[in-house]
Parts: C-alpha cells; structure tokens; sequence
C-alpha cells in the first residue's frame, strides 16, 4: 500500500551500525524505509554486487565441499536469457517467510460473489470507495487495510476469532511503545508471571497512562 508504515520504531528495528535519520519519522513509511536500506547498502558498496532478473536453478554442494565448504549456483537470466554457474562461500536464502499469501477458504465460499482477496494483493483503496468492506484477521496487515479502507468505505469491519487490544504507536511521553515495552526486565517477565495478570498489568497501568 502506498500508506503503509512500518509496525516498529527505527530504533528497534534499525541496524545497530547504521542509525536511521534524526528527522525520519519515528515510524517509518514505505520509502523511508526505501531509503534507509538503500543508504545502508550504498555506504557498504553493495550494490554493484546486486544482479536483477536472475532466476536461481539450482544450489549445490560442490564436488570438494567437505574440504571447502563451497556452493555451486546455477542462475538463469531473465532478460537476454542464457545461464551461469558460479561457486560462492555461502549461500543465504531470503526470500522471507510471508513472500506467498495463504488464502483461507470457507464452506459455501463459491457461494459468495463479491471480490474476495488476501491483503498481499492490497494495493490501494479507491475500489473500496462507499462499500461495505470486512476484514477477516486482526494481524498487522489485517489491522493496516482496515484503518485504510475506513477512509473511503461506507462501513469497515474487523472479524477476529479472539479479543485483542488495539493500541497507539505512541505512548507515554510520545514515546514509541515497543522501546517502552520491550525491556529486558519485562521480556523476563513474560517468563515468570502468568499471562492473565501481564495482561491485567498492560491494561490498566500501560494504556492507562
């Protein structure tokens, strides 16, 4: 979405080496995260590095590879077409763990004619413009296209299996939540006490502030 904003603090989620700006926003959108990790990447010289439209074949263990501990890669290229093969120390794969929806299914779904889509493919709101729009989860993603589609829509709904308490950024002293929350002390916690009286003790002491 061209609206999102990250879901942690810079400072929480920054590289330990490489601080984000003072004047980005505490919660950064989508291009300063652009951004940031392009900065990164440009004062490290990574970028020459950087091969686009390769299409990974094959990875696998050389012939030596008990001696060296090298991979062998085998990659397609998209645009001229034509493969190479290279030998790496290491191979890293990042293609990330939410990089596919999941789409749910229901019974008598087929039943149902309006659009039903997966917030991967959530890209702007303007065809949600006077609809009556539901959200089915309360996740990060699912709580993102509801505060978007609300803008816009007649009417926006939440459909969750559970109760949850949903908070501000920002809390105490404009402070971010997650750099008052995520203390040692109280991630230690989480280990100790039982989860009723943590819940008690955010509620009415943490969002009470």
């Amino acid at each position: 979405m061209t609206s999102t904003i990250i879901n942690h603090s810079k400072e929480l989620g920054a590289l330990s080496t490489f601080p984000p700006k003072k004047e980005s926003n505490d919660f950064m959108r989508h291009h300063e995260i652009y951004e940031y990790i392009m900065d990164y990447a440009t004062s490290r010289g990574v970028l020459k590095y950087i091969r686009y439209k390769m299409e990974v074949l094959k990875v696998k263990r050389c012939d030596d590879y008990e001696e060296t501990g090298k991979w062998t890669v085998i990659v397609k290229n998209r645009l001229p077409g034509g493969t190479s093969t290279d030998v790496y120390d290491g191979v890293l794969v990042c293609i990330g763990h939410i990089n596919r929806p999941k789409m749910p299914s229901y019974p008598s779904q087929d039943l149902f004619k309006v659009e039903i889509m997966h917030t991967y493919s959530f890209k702007d709101v303007a065809p949600y413009k006077e609809k009556t729009v539901v959200v089915v989860g309360i996740g990060c993603s699912g709580l993102d296209a509801a505060v978007e589609t609300s803008n816009v829509a007649r009417q926006a709904y939440v459909s969750t299996r559970s109760g949850a308490r949903v908070i501000n950024r920002v809390g105490h002293r404009c402070l971010p939540y997650d750099t008052i929350l995520f203390r040692p002390y109280l991630c230690q916690m989480l280990n100790i006490l039982p989860y009723q009286f943590l819940s008690w003790l955010l509620e009415t002491d943490y969002l009470d502030l």
